[in-house]
Order: C-alpha cells, then sequence, then structure tokens
C-alpha cells in the first residue's frame, strides 16, 4: 500500500473515534434525562403527599449519585477510549518510521544498483568495441574469402613444389599476381621489390618467402589514406561512376555511417536520367533519417538540383552534402562533360566546403576498372574510390594496382550487402585477410 492511502487510512480512522466519543456523549445525556424523567414519575405517583418532600429528597439524592456514576462511567470510558487512540497513535508513528527506514534501504539499494548496472554498461561498451573491430575483420576476412582463396592456395601450392629460391620460381609469381587481377606494372613492381628484399635478407628458406612477399604487399599500399576530409567543416561527397556499380546504395550506406556517427546530412537526388533512381534515394533518405534534396519533374539538369542542394545545405547548416550523379559509361565524352559542368557548379556555389569525390567501382570487372579510375580522374580529379562487391568475386587483386599506378586512395570496401559491410579500407587488414586462407 503506498504512503498515500497509508495516511489516509489514518485520518479515517481519527475521524471514526471521534465520531464515536461525540456517539457516547449524547447516548450519557439521553441516559441522564431519561433517568430524571423516570425519578420526577415515580414522586407524582406516590399517594401519600406528606412523603413528596422526603420522598424527592431521598430519591433526588440517590438520582444524583446515579447520574454521577453515569457520569463518571461516561468519563472513564472517554479517558480508556483517549488511552487507546494515543497507543494508536504510537503505534502508527512506529509504522511510518520503520515504513521510511525500509524507503531508506530500498532508496539505498537501488542507488547501489544503479551504481553496478553503470559500471557493467561501461564494461560492456569496452567488449562491444573490442568485438566490434573483431566483428569487422571477420566479416572483411569473409568478404575476401574468394579472393583470398585464389591468391594464397596458389602460393601454397607453388612453395610446396620448390625447394630452392631462383628465377624460375619468380616467374611463377608473376604469373599468380597477373592472374589475381593485378597489373603488368603494379606486379613486376611486387616481384622486383620481393627480389630485393630476400636477397638482402640473405634468405634462402622457401618457407620464408611468403612471409616477405607480404611484407612487400603491405609495404605497397602503406601510403594509402582512406580518411575522408569531411570532419572538421562543411563538406560535400559527389559520387561518380558508371551504371550498375551501387553508387546509390553506397551513398545510402555513407548517409547512415555519418549519421550515426552524429553529423548532419543531407542528400542530392542528381541522378535524374535513370528511371526510378531518385524514388531509390529517396527510401535511402528515410532509412538514415536524412533530409533529401529532389525534384519532381524528371529529366532535370542535375547541376540545378545539387545547387539546389548547396543552398539548403548553407542555409541549414548541414555537416555533410552527398550527392548522387547519373551513371555514365567513362567512354562517353559528353556525359563526363556534364560532370565537369556539376563540377564547376560546386566550385563556383561552395567554395569554402570541404570536396570529396569518389569513384564507385564494381570489384568484378577487374582489371577493367583500370580504364575507369583513369577516364574519370581526367575529367573531375577524383580524390578516392570505392571498390563494392568484393565478396562476390576473386579478383580483389585490382585494389594493389589502382593505389600503385594512380596514387588515389581506396577510402571503402564493400563486403556484403548489410549496411556495416561498407568498410573503412584499413591496408593492414585488408593483407591480413588476403594472405589468411585458414578455414575459420
Amino acid at each position: 500500500m503506498g504512503l498515500k492511502n497509508f495516511f489516509e487510512n489514518i485520518f479515517k480512522k481519527d475521524e471514526v473515534k471521534e465520531e464515536d466519543i461525540q456517539k457516547i456523549d449524547e447516548e450519557v445525556i439521553e441516559d441522564e434525562e431519561k433517568l430524571e424523567e423516570d425519578i420526577l414519575s415515580s414522586e407524582i405517583d406516590e399517594v401519600s403527599p406528606e412523603k413528596i418532600e422526603e420522598s424527592k429528597n431521598t430519591d433526588n439524592n440517590n438520582s444524583f449519585k446515579e447520574i454521577l456514576d453515569v457520569k463518571e462511567k461516561n468519563i472513564n470510558i472517554q479517558e480508556d477510549f483517549k488511552e487507546s487512540f494515543k497507543s494508536d497513535n504510537e503505534t502508527q508513528d512506529i509504522q511510518i518510521n520503520s515504513q521510511d527506514s525500509i524507503e531508506d534501504k530500498q532508496q539505498l539499494q537501488e542507488d547501489e544498483n544503479k551504481e553496478e548496472v553503470s559500471e557493467t554498461l561501461e564494461n560492456e561498451g569496452t567488449v562491444a568495441v573490442e568485438q566490434e573491430k573483431k566483428g569487422l575483420f571477420a566479416r572483411l576476412k569473409e568478404g575476401l574469402k574468394k579472393t583470398s582463396n585464389s591468391f594464397t592456395s596458389k602460393f601454397d601450392n607453388l612453395f610446396k613444389g620448390y625447394i630452392k629460391i631462383d628465377d624460375e620460381l619468380y616467374e611463377e609469381i608473376e604469373e599468380i599476381l597477373i592472374t589475381s587481377d593485378i597489373s603488368f606494372e603494379t606486379t613486376i613492381k611486387i616481384v622486383e621489390n620481393l627480389k630485393s628484399n630476400i636477397k638482402k635478407k640473405n634468405i634462402n628458406d622457401i618457407n620464408l618467402v611468403k612471409p616477405e612477399l607480404k611484407e612487400v604487399v603491405s609495404e605497397l599500399l602503406r601510403d594509402n589514406n582512406s580518411k575522408l576530409d569531411v570532419y572538421d567543416e562543411q563538406s560535400i561527397i559527389i559520387i561518380v561512376g558508371v551504371n550498375g556499380v551501387g553508387k546509390t546504395t553506397t551513398i545510402g550506406k555513407l548517409a547512415s555511417k555519418f549519421k550515426k556517427e552524429g553529423k548532419s546530412v543531407l542528400l542530392a537526388a542528381g541522378d535524374t536520367f535513370r528511371a526510378a533512381a531518385e524514388e531509390q534515394l529517396e527510401i535511402w533518405s528515410k532509412r538514415a533519417d536524412v533530409d533529401i534534396v529532389r525534384h519532381k519533374e524528371s529529366g532535370s539538369d542535375p547541376s540545378a538540383v545539387i545547387f539546389d542542394a548547396m543552398q539548403k545545405a548553407k542555409s541549414k547548416n548541414i555537416d555533410i552534402l552527398i550527392c548522387d550523379t547519373a551513371g555514365r559509361l567513362h567512354n562517353k565524352v559528353n556525359l563526363m562533360n556534364e560532370l565537369g559542368k556539376i563540377m564547376r557548379t560546386v566550385n563556383k556555389e561552395y567554395p569554402d566546403a570541404k570536396k570529396e569525390i569518389l569513384l564507385v567501382i564494381d570489384a568484378t570487372t577487374g582489371q577493367n576498372a583500370l580504364n575507369q579510375v583513369k577516364t574519370f580522374n581526367e575529367a573531375v580529379n577524383l580524390t578516392g574510390v570505392i571498390l563494392t562487391k568484393l565478396d562476390g568475386t576473386a579478383k580483389g587483386g585490382v585494389v594493389l594496382s589502382i593505389i600503385d599506378e594512380y596514387k588515389i586512395p581506396i577510402k571503402f570496401i564493400g563486403v556484403g550487402e548489410k549496411v556495416d559491410d561498407l568498410q573503412e579500407f584499413d591496408y593492414n587488414n585488408f593483407v591480413e585477410a588476403l594472405f589468411d586462407n585458414s578455414k575459420e
């Protein structure tokens, strides 16, 4: 029972007891009056007039005594009742104090529980971060399984068949690298660096060649800067690429990522050419809980859409504006020129914003991706590449050639369909996953 009900019952009990006292007083008075009437009636009924006075005096004395007895009885009853009421109040005070004590203990226990829960959540948060890191690598490893199995198993079989390190071994290594969708130029560089390191370290054991090859590949990727330059100031990201590489989906995943990081995000539906492209981007905007700028008229000028988006981003002080563009073949000059127009609009209307121009590439295209990088870079000066669908191909070796030949960093890689499967490129994790063909 709550404290409110508890006190209400006490006050109700007090009211009942007061009513009882009043009722007793009234009954006593009625008894006194009735007794007096009975006495008077008795006196009147007496036959002897001479005894009236004597009888009256005698009866009055007796009635007076009876009245005193009744009053004394009344007083005793009242005293007993008051004593009982006092005792009840003391009991209630004890109960109230006891209740207060219980509540204090409960509050103390609650405070202790809160501290314990807080410590538990803090510990769980630390564990969750570690598990998330392990989870990211596990998904990366799973996504690169096809590339890793093709890449590493070939080397394992190669080294099992040789007992010495010679030119024939190096030629076999070159062949494996080229068939793993690494360009000829990058392959030659890797093999030459491998030869140089083996010679410097005076390596003669065939079993040490693979670890050294891993070190050479890691060195090749070491200068890759995967960090986006969008975190300190208002920024704009332009997403470009050919048809069907997953640009819109990538934009949705980036929006979700930035939103989770506490950034305000705005999307611009600049792909006004492909049917339902704007509707698809709007669905992603709702999933990520971010705003979108789009024109209702089909076939609108993409530069006009992006212009309106920039005005809104500036007026609303948006942290990151992400712009979709129509897919275009890299060998279509007029469409590539349209990208140039978009960039001129951006540079003119949003000069102070940090800018990232990211090319989205489907990893399944293999070395054809290099042609896309070359053509788009000439048109808009790419700042980075996002490589999607790595989980569906064994052609992940193209990553090495993009970084080596064009010095354009890989910003993100897609290793699955989930939002978290678009991962920031970490060259250490990539190399570990590439050379790890364990079954776990």
